[in-house]
């Protein structure tokens, strides 16, 4: 707008008789002067698609207007990915805070009225049972190991059998949730089908892969549930 009032001005100067003389304009200056103020016209008009179209214009001026328009359309595009990944990093944080367990890990395991609580975790190399059956991680990995007790006070014998409750477990490993690895071991957790004698205690374990050299341990064991429940063990 500032332009179009700039050509204006100049306008009502040449033709106002103020003693000044008209200044001579060759036919292709007329042609440019005449041409701009069109475009700018038309820039600035909001119903010019129902009017005169294809108004050409000098180049020099074209070429600023398409700069600046360029320059101010990569700022806004800048603005607008600069909100999305505020906003984006909001809802992670959102997020993660709804995420974190509340139920305790027996709300979710069925033990029968037996307790399991946290007893040790040590990291290997290698795992072996017995003299018949050894594993090891894959390249780059050790095994985390958390061992748990479960431990029968209810006052009668109790059958648990845990691979009929269809969870899975995962503990919290450096701020991760990382998954429980599948085994055929009897001793892990997901395995378990026997029965507890009252005031008896079996040691039960789950299975990690963590990076070789990692100091990092399990603060928290994790049962989900088929419908996504979740509970979880805390680990002091």
């Amino acid at each position: 707008m500032k332009k179009l009032a700039l050509l204006v001005c100049v306008g009502i100067l040449f033709l106002s008789g103020c003693g000044t003389p008209l200044i001579e304009l060759t036919d292709e200056e007329n042609r440019e002067i005449v041409s701009y103020a069109s475009y700018i016209l038309l820039k600035y008009n909001g119903a010019a698609a129902k009017g005169v179209t294809g108004v050409s214009v000098s180049g020099d001026a074209q070429e600023t207007e398409e700069t600046e328009e360029s320059e101010t359309q990569e700022v806004e595009e800048q603005m607008d990915e600069t909100a999305a990944s505020a906003e984006t990093g909001d809802a992670s944080e959102a997020d993660s805070t709804s995420a974190a367990v509340t139920k305790s890990i027996l709300d979710v395991l069925n033990l029968g009225g037996c307790t399991l609580s946290y007893s040790d975790e040590s990291v290997v190399e290698d795992y072996t049972e017995g003299t018949y059956f050894s594993m090891t991680p894959s390249s780059g990995n050790d095994f985390l190991i958390v061992k748990m007790k479960l431990e029968n006070n209810t006052g009668n014998s109790v059958t648990v059998d845990v691979p009929a409750q269809g969870l899975t477990f995962s503990a919290v490993i450096g701020g991760s949730e990382e998954d429980a690895m599948i085994t055929v071991l009897s001793g892990d957790l997901a395995n378990i089908k026997e029965d507890i004698d009252d005031g008896s205690s079996k040691e039960v374990l789950l299975f990690f892969e963590i990076p070789s050299g990692s100091t990092d341990k399990a603060t928290q064991i994790i049962a989900t549930a088929g419908d996504g429940t979740k509970g979880a063990l805390e680990i002091p």
